[in-house]
């Protein structure tokens, strides 16, 4: 089995494997789409080969999330290595849960202040479906399950004939597999998330962050706060991100005399949330990514810990801060 590892080539990042470095320059994924569905193009793939590229993304879901990916996922690879014999193989491998999860644990996805948890296309290199609701990427739940499949599919994996060729594994899950989420936080006067798998979540950011309730009340400025079902910012407080700061970049006249007519509602300093009388949201939106985060790092571990340390682990996560999104 190749180990892989990040180390330092001349001061710059660079995949090592087994010793040997390999410039990070780009990872090419395999998976083609066209207009007469998938292709593989292996004259491109033979001419990349020859021209030193060696590091490659193939796609795959978990059996749990899509059936028959390993099988796509294995002749995809026969391709592949058909083109380029030394090639090794990054991974990226979607998380995301079946339909029926969504149905059998509708506490465990993105929730509204009004109750409702509505349906959405999730769409990504592998499928496109509706699903009742969207699942949580704060969810233990979700976790555990996706976890499971994770394990499983390494399995599969490291039965195959190619097994050593395979450097690690890229995390995919949420919309186009980017872990972000295909609703508005802020929707008209609708707020999110009020789920019960980020309200979990944010009591246990709550409580590593303050340690005490009554270091909690002084930061928020609310004698009735707690670390049991914290209060989730309304429209009104969360103005900074979808008043100000989403129409600043705008650049008609209406959208710059409305911003100067309008530049605060008591909560914000221009773009920026006032910390000082609202940690409440600060707390909110940090909580909201550091679950996703968790998220990354608890299937990271999985494989971590599944090889010894020996493959690597990665995700895309560009929506991080990204508040009006």
């Amino acid at each position: 089995m190749a180990k892989a590892e990040i180390g330092n080539l001349n001061g710059y990042p660079a995949v090592f494997i087994d010793g040997e470095p390999y410039p990070f320059t780009q990872a090419i994924t395999v998976r083609t789409h066209t207009r007469d569905g998938l292709k593989f193009d292996a004259d491109y793939f033979r001419r990349l080969g020859e021209s030193g590229i060696r590091l490659f993304y193939v796609t795959c879901d978990t059996e749990w999330g899509v059936s028959g990916s390993v099988k796509e996922f294995e002749s995809e690879c026969e391709q592949l290595f058909a083109a380029v014999p030394n090639a090794y193989v990054m991974v990226r491998i979607g998380l995301h849960p079946p339909v029926s999860f969504t149905e059998e644990y509708p506490e465990e996805c993105f929730t509204y202040d009004d109750g409702s948890s509505p349906s959405v296309v999730l769409g990504n290199e592998t499928f496109c479906r509706r699903y009742p609701h969207l699942y949580s990427e704060a969810s233990s739940v979700w976790r555990e399950q996706a976890k499971e499949a994770l394990l499983q599919t390494c399995g599969k994996f490291d039965e195959m004939p190619f097994a050593d060729r395979i450097i690690g594994y890229f995390f995919a899950a949420g919309g186009t597999s980017e872990w972000y989420y295909l609703l508005d936080l802020e929707n008209g006067e609708r707020t999110g998330d009020f789920s019960a798998a980020f309200r979990r979540e944010f009591s246990a950011y709550l409580k590593e962050k303050y340690k005490t309730e009554d270091a909690l009340k002084r930061a928020w400025r609310e004698e009735d706060a707690s670390f049991e079902n914290p209060k989730i910012p309304d429209a009104e407080e969360r103005f900074y991100a979808k008043r100000f700061d989403a129409g600043y970049w705008r650049e008609d006249e209406a959208c710059e005399e409305s911003l100067t007519a309008v530049r605060t509602n008591g909560t914000n300093i221009g773009s920026f949330l006032d910390t000082d009388s609202r940690m409440r949201v600060l707390d909110f939106y940090r909580a909201w990514h550091i679950a996703t985060a968790k998220s990354q790092i608890y299937f990271a571990k999985a494989i971590k810990e599944r090889y010894r340390g020996e493959k690597l682990t990665g995700a895309f996560y560009g929506s991080y801060g990204c508040t009006d999104f």
